[in-house]
């Protein structure tokens, strides 16, 4: 760490891969200047991520059971923040925390605080006094879509965030190569993917045999970051794009903002969550309800042509947490 660099703590609790996903995505940027960073995840998918290569010696994962109880959970949380000195906190959409247990901890946190502040549903926000919460924070910063209190004299929009920016994307021949394409195999590509619930695997499985059997032309793959959910381990997704002719999967904050991002068609099923609606977050072109409507959509898809580049607001980001005053 350089001289002037500061030691950052990620809360990203939260389910699947996204929460973690966009905490590497600020971590890896944040670590290039100098920081060190410390994310607190409970993601089912980092045993089967890079993580380590991909923060280096300046980054730390801390891994809690996706399956431990919500007073375990709130115990690591207390312990995670008391342990030692810091000098940036930043929580990813829950300003509660999951548990309920951060609004007294954030008292005792006299460092820069700021909320990755992410649409959250209006009856949890009513229940739950959230805007109490929210009130803790120095900075809410919008990661590139609306949210309930968007309009804060403290909250600053960025662009969506990505694992990767354009150019770091591979070439469409590199891409189609390590998704496991043959030379000379002029097919194109479609992609299941499979990043939610444990218990969503068997569904997206089934709707990948369902396509193969109904698309001619096309190539079928499921694809996941772990090994036993999907035909292709890959992560991260975004990287290959260049080498997908369309998508399918759940309509979550990464997918369907990579998918925008690098132009690959999408067909995405909007999956019921506690706090994330992804319906509202789908435009009505890419969402779906059933394998008949992806096989009537991919009918009419044109022949990809790659050129998209795009703008990566985790860079936004790190330059907003790195001058934050408390």
């Amino acid at each position: 760490m350089s001289d002037t660099g500061q030691f950052w703590k990620i809360y990203a609790l939260g389910g699947g891969l996204g929460h973690f996903n966009r905490a590497l995505s600020l971590s890896r940027l944040a670590i290039s200047r100098g920081h060190k960073v410390e994310i607190l995840t409970n993601s089912r998918f980092v045993p089967h991520i890079p993580w380590e290569k991909e923060l280096g010696e300046l980054g730390n994962v801390i891994s809690i059971d996706s399956n431990a109880s919500s007073e375990h959970t709130s115990q690591v949380v207390v312990d995670w923040l008391r342990r030692q000195r810091f000098d940036r906190l930043i929580i990813d959409t829950f300003p509660r925390g999951l548990a309920g247990e951060l609004p007294e901890l954030l008292a005792e946190v006299t460092v820069p605080k700021a909320l990755i502040h992410r649409d959250l549903n209006p009856e949890y926000i009513k229940q739950h006094d959230v805007e109490k919460a929210v009130a803790k924070f120095d900075q809410l910063i919008l990661p590139g879509e609306d949210a309930p209190f968007k309009n804060a004299v403290r909250a600053r929009r960025t662009a969506p965030w990505f694992i990767r920016d354009s150019e770091e994307l591979q070439a469409v021949t590199e891409a189609r190569k390590r998704l496991g394409i043959r030379a000379g195999d002029s097919r194109r590509l479609l992609l299941v993917c499979s990043t939610g619930r444990a218990q969503e695997e068997g569904q997206f499985k089934k709707i990948g045999d369902k396509l193969r059997g109904l698309l001619d032309g096309w190539l079928v793959r499921l694809v996941s970051p772990a090994h036993n959910a999907a035909e292709l381990k890959v992560w991260p997704l975004l990287s290959l794009l260049n080498g997908v002719d369309a998508l399918v999967g759940g309509g979550g904050y990464n997918l369907v903002n990579e998918a925008r991002a690098t132009g690959t068609p999408l067909f995405a099923f909007s999956l019921e969550r506690r706090y994330d609606r992804q319906r509202r977050r789908l435009k009505t072109s890419e969402c779906v309800s059933d394998v008949s409507k992806i096989v009537s959509g991919i009918q009419f898809l044109p022949k990809r042509s790659v050129s998209k580049t795009y703008v990566n607001g985790a860079h936004k980001a790190v330059d907003l947490i790195e001058s934050s005053c408390a």
